[in-house]
């Protein structure tokens, strides 16, 4: 019904935010514990060599402090200051997408700002996909997803968060409706751990 998906729309768009890098806006992300931790893609912040911000309806635009990188995963780990209150965040959904359902991507694609778009789980198993220089764990997504999507969250029709937005399918600069989600279980642990993580591969 359109008042459920207007209500999931709010829903996300509370706890959404924006990532800056040296002034520039440069992906997305999602509070995901009230005590300020925002959880975005690691190719969206690790190249930043000054500053990075996040910016939101409700928190206004602060600097954050990165935390933590899980590059395996092409996650990330921000910290608000401890002045800004987050009152809304994601809850993370009890289980992994599997193929089939529907999971929904938040964020700003080509400077567009708070924009929703719908996917569908395509697969119920991670698989390996060669992204910004190494091979990472992400779970395949079958939808249309555009520059500025990165770090944005995929959640499902509850809200709960169910995958972080990493890169997409493409051939030269067109895409081809595969999109690769950064898994749940992974930011999970990242959550929990809050320590820098880099796997060794042989990349291949």
């Amino acid at each position: 019904p359109a008042q459920q998906q207007e209500r999931l729309y709010e829903q996300v768009r509370s706890s959404a935010v924006e990532i800056l890098v040296d002034r520039r806006l440069a992906g997305c992300g999602c509070i995901v514990d009230p005590e300020g931790l925002v959880l975005t893609a690691a190719h969206v912040v690790k190249n930043a060599r000054r500053r990075i911000e996040v910016n939101s309806a409700t928190t206004g635009r602060v600097q954050g402090t990165l935390l933590a990188i899980d590059a395996a995963h092409d996650l990330a780990l921000l910290k608000l200051p401890s002045s800004v209150k987050a009152a809304n965040c994601l809850r993370l959904a009890k289980r992994p997408p599997t193929a089939g359902d529907t999971i929904f991507l938040y964020g700003s694609p080509l400077f567009r700002h708070d924009v929703m778009v719908r996917g569908m789980a395509a697969r119920s198993q991670t698989t390996f996909e060669f992204v910004d220089g190494e091979y990472i764990e992400v779970l395949h997504v079958a939808g249309l997803v555009t520059r500025g999507f990165s770090g944005g969250p995929w959640v499902n029709r509850r809200g709960e968060l169910a995958g972080i937005q990493s890169s997409a399918m493409a051939l030269g600069d067109a895409h081809q409706g595969l999109a690769f989600a950064s898994p749940l279980e992974a930011a999970r642990e990242l959550i929990k751990s809050r320590t820098w993580t880099q796997r060794p591969s042989l990349g291949a």
